[in-house]
C-alpha cells in the first residue's frame, strides 16, 4: 500500500482497515490449518478403525478361501459413499476380491504395501494385516476420497472472505468518523505551517481544540512559532544591519578597486596578468600606450592570440615558466612586439591553498637607461684611457727624479743635515707618487681586462697571497687562520689582488701583534636580499675577514671605499686610498658585494659576497 503523497486522513483510514484486515485474515489462517490438520488426524485414524473392523470380518473369507463371502463383507463399505477401493489380499500377495463402486478407477495397488496410512492427491488410502491370532492370513487396501472435506475448506473461505469483507467496510465508515479526532488538529497544523513557509508570517498559531498527545505536539507548534518570531525578529533587525554594513564595505570595496585602478594605470610600468590558460585578465594603460593594443581588444584573449609575434620569446616561455610557480627576471631583453628593450618580472600568483590561480607581468622600457649606459660606458672609457696612459706617461718623469735623486746623494759625500731631510723627503715623496701612479693603472687595468671567468679555487689564491706577505707576517709577528674557502667563477689575477689588500690592512692598520681570522659560510636568501643581489637564480659565500686592528668610527663604513679616501691621514700609516676602493671594483666586477663593521680600538671586519655559480 502506497502512502506517500496522500493526505493524513487517507493515511489513518488506510492503516486501520489494514489493521483490521490482517487480523482477521491472521485469525482465519490458523483456524484453517487447524482445521486443515485436524482433519488429517482425525481421516486417519478413521480410516485405521474401519480398515481393522473389514480386517477383522474377513478372517474367516480368508482362511477359507472364500472370495464370494469376502466380497460380501468388503461391500457392507458401500453405505460410505466416499469409500473409493477396497481390496483383499491372500497372504501370498494374490488378490482374493475387491470393491470397486466406480468403475471409471483404474489406478489401484496390485500388490500389499507397507502398513500405514497416508493423505495424497485427493484421498486416504493405506494398507492393514489380517490376523488370526499371531497368524497373518492377508492384507486389506482400503482407499477414501477427501472431497467432502475440500468442500467444507472452501466453504470455510468463503465465509472468512465474507467476514473480512464485511469487517473492512465497517472499519473503514468507523474509522472515517473517529480518525477526525486525530487527523483534523494535524491538518490545521499542517495548514499553519504551509501558511507559515509560503508568507513567512510567524505570528499565526493553532487554536484547533485538541488533547493528548496532539494537544502537546499544538502547544509545542505554536511555542516553536512564537521562538522562531523572536528569532526572525532579531534577524531581520541583524540583516538590516548587515546589510548596511555590506552596503558601506561594497562602496569602500569600490572605491578601494577604483584607487588602484588609478594607481595601476597611472603607473609608469606595464603591467598584465594572465590566467593558467595565458589569457589577459589584467592590462593597464601604460601596456596600451606601449603595445597599441586597446585594453578591450585584449583582455580574455590569449597572449599569442592577442600578440601573434610573442610565440615562442623570452617572455613567452619566462611567463610558462610563473604559472608553474617559478619567480621569473629578465634584467634586459628585446620585444618581439615593440622592438624596444625591457626589463620584466615574472611573479605566480596563489591563493590561501597555495594553488596558482594567474601570474603577474611588469616591465619597464630601458630604451634610454641602454642609451644613456652606453654613452657613460664610452666616457668611462675614455676617462678609463685617459687615466691609464696618463698614469703610464708619469712614470718616467717620476723616475727620473727618483735616479737624479740618488745620485745626488752618492755625489754629496759632506751632506749636512738640513741636505739629507731634504733628499729624503724628495725621495719619500717621489716614491709615494710613483705608488699613487701604480695604484691608478692597477684601478683603470680593471675594467680592462676581459678575460674570461674561470673556476677560481679560493683557497690556492690565498695560500698564494700568504706566500706574498710572508716576511710581512713574520715582521708583524701576525695569526691567520682561515676556514675551507669554496671555488667560485673569476678572475684569478683580481681575486688574489682583493685578498691581498685586505690581509695588508689587516696587518699595516694594527699597534699590536695582528690577528685575522677568514671565515666562509653560505649566504641565507635575507642575506643576499639584502645586499640586492640576485638570489632567486643564485647562491653566494659569505666571506668575512675579522681583524684586531686599529678600526674606525662606522659613520665613516660608506666612505672607505671612496678613491683616495683615507681615514688615517697620520704617517703612522702609509696608503694612496686606492686599495679599498680596487676591492670594491674587483667585487662588483664578480657580481657581488662588499660591505665593512668597525669598532675603534676592537677591529674592523669585512664581509663579501661571491656568486658560487657561474654568472
Amino acid at each position: 500500500m502506497k502512502l506517500k503523497g496522500i493526505s493524513i486522513r487517507a493515511k489513518v483510514i488506510r492503516l486501520i482497515s489494514l489493521i483490521s484486515a490482517i487480523s482477521l485474515l491472521l485469525v482465519f489462517t490458523v483456524l484453517f490449518v487447524y482445521e486443515i490438520v485436524s482433519y488429517r488426524e482425525n481421516s486417519t485414524r478413521e480410516m485405521n478403525v474401519l480398515a481393522n473392523i473389514l480386517a477383522a470380518n474377513s478372517t474367516a473369507a480368508l482362511a477359507f478361501d472364500d472370495a464370494e463371502a469376502a466380497h460380501e463383507i468388503l461391500s457392507a463399505v458401500k453405505a460410505e459413499q466416499l469409500i473409493t477401493v477396497a481390496i483383499l489380499f491372500k497372504a501370498n500377495g494374490e488378490v482374493l476380491t475387491s470393491f470397486i463402486p466406480d468403475s471409471t478407477v483404474t489406478e489401484v495397488p496390485i500388490a500389499p504395501a507397507e502398513y500405514g496410512f497416508e493423505i495424497r492427491r485427493g484421498k486416504v488410502e493405506g494398507f492393514v494385516p489380517v490376523m488370526l491370532g499371531e497368524k497373518r492370513l492377508g492384507t486389506l487396501y482400503i482407499r477414501r476420497s477427501t472431497e467432502d472435506t475440500e468442500q467444507r475448506l472452501l466453504l470455510y473461505a468463503i465465509i472468512a472472505g465474507t467476514v473480512i469483507v464485511i469487517t473492512f467496510v465497517l472499519t473503514y465508515l468507523l474509522s472515517s468518523r473517529l480518525e477526525r479526532a486525530i487527523s483534523n488538529p494535524l491538518i490545521s497544523l499542517s495548514n499553519i505551517s504551509t501558511q507559515v513557509s509560503e508568507h513567512h508570517d510567524y505570528s499565526v498559531r493553532a487554536t484547533d481544540p485538541a488533547d493528548g498527545e496532539i494537544g502537546q505536539l499544538k502547544e509545542a507548534f505554536n511555542t516553536m512559532l512564537s521562538k522562531i518570531e523572536i528569532q526572525n525578529n532579531e534577524i531581520q533587525k541583524h540583516n538590516q544591519e548587515l546589510e548596511f554594513k555590506i552596503d558601506e564595505r561594497t562602496k569602500a570595496y569600490r572605491r578601494e578597486k577604483e584607487f588602484a585602478e588609478v594607481v595601476v594605470n597611472s603607473s609608469l610600468v606595464l603591467i598584465a596578468v594572465f590566467d593558467p590558460e595565458m589569457r589577459f585578465i589584467g592590462y593597464n594603460d601604460k601596456c596600451e600606450e606601449e603595445f597599441k593594443l586597446k585594453r578591450e581588444h585584449v583582455l580574455g584573449k590569449k597572449f599569442e592570440e592577442a600578440m601573434p609575434q610573442i610565440k615562442g620569446t623570452l617572455t613567452y616561455n619566462s611567463l610558462l615558466r610563473a604559472l608553474k610557480g617559478e619567480f621569473v627576471h629578465n634584467p634586459q631583453y628585446r620585444s618581439g612586439v615593440t622592438g624596444d628593450f625591457y626589463e620584466s618580472f615574472m611573479r605566480p600568483l596563489r591563493n590561501e591553498n597555495n594553488e596558482i590561480y594567474a601570474a603577474l607581468m611588469t616591465a619597464h622600457n630601458i630604451n634610454g637607461f641602454i642609451e644613456a649606459n652606453a654613452e657613460l660606458q664610452k666616457r668611462n672609457a675614455d676617462l678609463e684611457q685617459f687615466a691609464y696612459v696618463a698614469s703610464h706617461d708619469l712614470q718616467e718623469p717620476l723616475r727620473k727624479v727618483l735616479l737624479f735623486n740618488d745620485r745626488l746623494n752618492d755625489e754629496l759625500p759632506d751632506k749636512n743635515d738640513s741636505v739629507t731631510r731634504y733628499i729624503d723627503k724628495i725621495d719619500h715623496a717621489a716614491r709615494r707618487m710613483s705608488n699613487l701612479i701604480r695604484d691608478v693603472l692597477a684601478y683603470s687595468r680593471l675594467a680592462r681586462l676581459e678575460e674570461s671567468f674561470v673556476p677560481t679555487d679560493l683557497n690556492e689564491v690565498l695560500a698564494q697571497v700568504r706566500i706574498d706577505l710572508e716576511l710581512y707576517v713574520e715582521e708583524k709577528e701576525a695569526v691567520i687562520t682561515s676556514q675551507h674557502l669554496p671555488v667560485v667563477p673569476g678572475n684569478t689575477l683580481q681575486l688574489h689582488q682583493l685578498f691581498s689588500n685586505l690581509i695588508n690592512n689587516a696587518l699595516k692598520f694594527c699597534d699590536r701583534k695582528p690577528s685575522l681570522q677568514i671565515t666562509c659560510s653560505i649566504a641565507s636568501n635575507d642575506e643576499a636580499r639584502w645586499q640586492g643581489l640576485a638570489y632567486e637564480t643564485l647562491s653566494y659565500a659569505k666571506i668575512q675577514f675579522i681583524d684586531n686592528g686599529v678600526g674606525f668610527d662606522p659613520k665613516y663604513s660608506d666612505k672607505v671605499f671612496a678613491l683616495f679616501q683615507r681615514l688615517h691621514q697620520d704617517k703612522k700609516y702609509e696608503g694612496t686610498g686606492i686599495g679599498l676602493a680596487l676591492c670594491k671594483k674587483i667585487v662588483t666586477n664578480h657580481h657581488g658585494s662588499i660591505g665593512v663593521d668597525s669598532t675603534p680600538g676592537v677591529g674592523t671586519t669585512f664581509t663579501i659576497f661571491l656568486p658560487v655559480k657561474p654568472v
